[in-house]
């Protein structure tokens, strides 16, 4: 069926301005900043949202309807849907029609039932190749997801790839940093409390972490906030271990 929307996505600038705006972003801003700009690029009446991917699950993080956000909840709770697919291997996944869509005989009543009709889910892919997460393009009327606006969408989709990629890899670098910054604080605790240099206080915070099987940076937290080394387990204790 042909669409009987005409798509929205016209300006060249419009679409940079989008892709600029992801770029300032972190994660979360990002896939909120996709839902609110994204639908009206792409047509009257469309809405999207964001599901992002954690442990090889999907989290619904940002839709630009409740409802389209319901019903990105109910596939997460069904294992089944468009978005589903598209953790499992697919590229894309489209239906004309979720009255009439076989693919999900549990979700797609839901999904109906909470209005929407049209659906189009994208893979969203790191600089890796490594899955992101999921975007959605939903419309409450049957087949108005024609060539042209899935065309803009996969366009929409791939800036959203590298927006999310790019606030992904700056999150994960100040939270290194931050890290790094508590185990100096934390080293220089040490110092100070037993005489040792800085190798030697370091060198007991990596073993703490080790025989605790602890990550380094919350032992340093405990550092911080106790000013000392947390109490060392029972176990550690008879074997011996002293700083």
């Amino acid at each position: 069926m042909p669409s009987r929307v005409k798509p929205g996505f016209r300006s060249a600038r419009a679409l940079a301005e989008f892709a600029a705006d992801l770029q300032r972003s972190s994660v979360s801003e990002a896939a909120e900043t996709a839902v609110a700009i994204a639908p009206r690029l792409l047509m009257p009446g469309a809405a999207g949202s964001v599901l992002l991917c954690h442990r090889r699950r999907l989290v619904p993080t940002a839709a630009s309807d409740p409802e389209l956000l319901a019903a990105d909840r109910a596939q997460a709770e069904y294992d089944e849907g468009p978005s589903v697919d598209v953790l499992k291997g697919t590229a894309a996944a489209f239906a004309a029609d979720l009255r009439t869509a076989p693919a999900w005989p549990v979700w797609a009543p839901r999904a109906v039932e909470l209005g929407w009709r049209t659906m189009l889910s994208l893979r969203l892919t790191s600089r890796a190749g490594h899955l992101l997460g999921v975007f959605t393009v939903a419309h409450t009327e049957p087949g108005v997801l024609g060539p042209a606006v899935a065309e803009h969408a996969l366009t929409l989709a791939t800036h959203l790839s590298v927006g999310l990629d790019t606030a992904r890899i700056q999150e994960n670098l100040r939270l290194a940093q931050d890290a790094q910054a508590r185990v100096g604080q934390a080293t220089g605790i040490l110092m100070e409390r037993f005489g040792l240099d800085a190798d030697q206080a370091f060198r007991v915070l990596r073993r703490y972490s080790q025989d605790t099987h602890r990550k380094l940076h919350l032992v340093a937290e405990e550092v911080i906030s106790n000013g000392g080394l947390p109490a060392a387990p029972a176990e550690l204790g008879r074997s011996g271990w002293r700083v």
